[in-house]
């Protein structure tokens, strides 16, 4: 997926695997969510073809990536190669 089309998948939906991690990606630019049972929070953007985020809670640099779409199903891919896995509701 690219450009626009990104923002329009992720604004509203939640992300996640079904056992360890659920990230909601709200319109302003937030994200929010648990992993492994830990709150997680940070920014979110489509920057060109990719979405990109930076965990506030807790501190991360920001990582981006290209986004693959198959119905629900979502692939993250960092430099072609799948580095998150889930689906959006």
């Amino acid at each position: 997926m690219k450009g626009e089309a990104l923002k329009s998948l992720f604004t509203g939906k939640e992300l996640g695997d079904g056992a360890h991690f659920a990230y909601r990606f709200h319109a302003d630019g937030n994200f929010s969510g648990i992993e492994l049972g830990k709150d997680i929070r940070g920014a979110w953007r489509v920057k060109g073809n990719e979405m990109c985020w930076k965990w506030t809670r807790p501190p991360g640099a920001e990582e981006c990536y290209g986004v693959q779409r198959d119905g629900a199903t979502v692939r993250l891919l960092k430099y072609g190669s799948e580095a998150w896995y889930g689906k959006l509701k």
